[in-house]
């Protein structure tokens, strides 16, 4: 099974156009408080099938990197991680392995660091 398909079973990924994503590219900046399990699972099938196209990869690299050094599970801005089950965390996990050897502008420093916290 490929990435793509992981995402999209164990997180149900809503469907979120291309458009928004483009026009949103980081999910942190989002206006209104999104579903993050929605959101954030959304994000990541766009990058897999968009990979390298906009900032929208680099910027979900980097909510990822701060979801997973979050310590506070009542931290409804940055808790995405102490939402997810461990099979959702072990698929963050594979989105970053898949990151780290797919997305040319990826920084290597930050996936690195955000596999360490996204480890089940």
């Amino acid at each position: 099974m490929n990435i793509e398909d992981r995402i999209d079973q164990v997180f149900q990924a809503e469907n979120i156009s291309d458009q928004f994503i483009e026009e949103n590219p980081n999910i942190m900046e989002l206006r209104n408080e999104p579903d993050l399990l929605s959101y954030v699972s959304a994000y990541m099938i766009w990058c897999v099938r968009h990979k390298d196209r906009a900032l929208v990869d680099m910027y979900t690299v980097g909510c990822l990197a701060e979801y997973g050094r979050c310590k506070d599970p009542g931290n409804d801005y940055l808790n995405f991680k102490h939402r997810c089950t461990d099979e959702q965390k072990k698929v963050v996990h594979e989105f970053l392995q898949w990151c780290s050897s797919e997305i040319l502008t990826s920084d290597t420093m930050q996936i690195e660091r955000a596999l360490k916290n996204w480890r089940v």
